[in-house]
């Protein structure tokens, strides 16, 4: 079990190869610092009003890298989404790490990785 309280990111970077939704606050953040074309609908979803992050080959568009650590470009102004990760409304997990296959569940894991 994992709790807020305790956690410590490892900038393994893993949360950020899934698909990041964002809404029109999160857009406007990211807008204001400069930021253009970096978001999209998902492809899997035809008729999907939902807009995600762009990715870059399995990554976030805003993920960066410092040798073998992550960090995020935009940290300051991530979206909500990013800003909740991995307890979103709760204080304490039943999962041993932070990893999204533990956090999401395997099968949602895989089915967000697609895109």
């Amino acid at each position: 079990m994992i709790s807020k309280k305790e956690f410590s990111c490892v900038d393994c970077g893993k949360c950020c190869q899934i698909m990041t939704k964002v809404d029109s606050s999160d857009i406007e953040k990211i807008e204001m610092r400069g930021h253009r074309d970096f978001t999209m609908k998902n492809p899997l979803r035809g008729g999907d009003s939902e807009v995600y992050l762009k990715r870059v080959k399995d990554d976030c568009i805003f993920l960066g890298w410092k040798g073998e650590k992550s960090y995020c470009t935009i940290h300051p102004y991530r979206p909500k989404t990013c800003r909740g990760y991995p307890f979103f409304d709760h204080n304490t997990l039943d999962v041993k790490d932070c990893l999204p296959e533990n956090v999401l569940g395997s099968s949602v894991f895989k089915v967000l990785r697609q895109v």
